[in-house]
């Protein structure tokens, strides 16, 4: 039987092959927005008390980055201009108001005489620019970097017993204050420097005292407008870029020695940074705005008290109730029971938060599942 030829086995056609389908793209998470920058760009921060609410840094300051020491500086100096700017056209009103009258042209003492006699419209044009200086632009500011600008400047309830201790501790700072300022006022200065504070300071007495103002009205401009507006800009905003920045310690020395030199009284400069740096330890200490506000207003208000009765009473001066001495052996220890006052502020700062810094981040929160479509209605 013949067998059939060797054969090469029949070759089968390739299957075509076909590219494999792409991997479908990753799906973002559940608890990351599918648009817009990430989250970690906008820091949510909240401050130790636990009626702190907290804030998240998405304003245009923070969305174009600018550092909080410089918009810090930068608001600091465009409020103080405003303020300036319209306190000077209250001043420029009533002395060209007063040339207008009497047809002469007014010398440095002329014009302060009709700023005496116009008291009222000067001191209500200052109170003016504090609250469209240092008022709403600082709120602006705040409202830059962050829609939650209330946490942000420390505008809550203050801790009810860290309050009582800062009145307490204002109290016992009366006398050191008034002692350091004896000893400020003995420090050499230019004589061209001394000339403008004199000036200064006959300005705002003669306001105070050289027109029969009300107590009230008083109160109002000289007292709780500054202690509202000032406070707002140093210890809210000021207070909380320089902290962002170094911490709490020097945010509360440097803003208080800010507060010292903004005030232009080189003689009170020493005293004046004391207070404002016990402003803000109390603001710190308390977390909230209102203490210093509270302490800015009883000190401010015990200074126009003093005007008052000073007026009332032509046997007495200015000049002699602020060089009243005050003798080392009541000063020091005032200024020792401020600073126990002090550790004891802080013991109930660390008792209540637990010890916890202010402008922690805040740990992002577990997104809620999404509702299932077979659960029943």
């Amino acid at each position: 039987m013949l067998e059939p030829p060797n054969r090469p086995p029949a070759q089968t056609p390739d299957a075509p092959t076909y590219p494999s389908p792409a991997a479908p793209p990753e799906m973002a998470p559940l608890d990351r927005p599918l648009v817009g920058p990430p989250a970690s760009r906008f820091p949510t921060l909240r401050d130790a008390w636990p009626m702190a609410h907290p804030f998240t840094l998405n304003g245009v300051f923070e969305r174009n980055g600018f550092t909080p020491i410089w918009t810090a500086l930068l608001v600091f100096v465009s409020t103080f201009l405003v303020y300036q700017i319209v306190g000077g056209i209250a001043a420029a009103v009533v002395i060209v108001s007063d040339l207008a009258s009497s047809g002469e042209v007014p010398d440095v003492g002329d014009a302060l005489e009709a700023l005496a006699e116009h008291a009222g419209p000067f001191l209500a044009g200052n109170a003016l620019g504090q609250w469209i200086g240092f008022g709403l632009l600082t709120l602006l500011a705040a409202r830059w970097h962050t829609r939650t600008w209330r946490p942000f400047l420390r505008l809550r309830m203050p801790d009810g017993p860290g309050l009582g201790l800062a009145v307490l501790g204002f109290a016992a700072l009366v006398l050191p204050v008034q002692w350091l300022g004896n000893l400020n006022r003995s420090l050499p200065q230019p004589d061209w420097l001394r000339e403008f504070e004199q000036t200064q300071v006959e300005l705002i007495e003669k306001a105070l005292l050289g027109a029969d103002l009300g107590p009230l009205f008083l109160l109002f401009t000289v007292a709780l407008t500054p202690a509202l507006c000032e406070e707002l800009l140093f210890r809210g905003y000021f207070q909380r870029q320089v902290e962002r920045k170094w911490g709490a310690v020097v945010s509360i020395v440097l803003v208080g020695l800010f507060f010292g030199l903004y005030h232009m009284r080189l003689s009170q400069v020493v005293p004046l940074a004391l207070l404002g740096t016990y402003l803000g330890y109390a603001v710190w200490a308390t977390g909230s705005l209102w203490t210093g506000v509270l302490v800015h207003l009883l000190n401010n208000g015990l200074a126009v008290l003093v005007a008052v009765y000073v007026r009332d009473h032509p046997t007495l001066t200015m000049e002699e109730i602020e060089s009243a001495t005050v003798p080392w052996y009541l000063a020091l220890p005032s200024l020792l029971a401020v600073a126990g006052l002090c550790v004891l502020m802080h013991r109930r700062r660390e008792v209540v938060t637990g010890g916890r810094p202010d402008a922690a981040p805040v740990a992002d929160l577990p997104s809620p599942d999404p509702p299932s479509v077979l659960a029943p209605s």
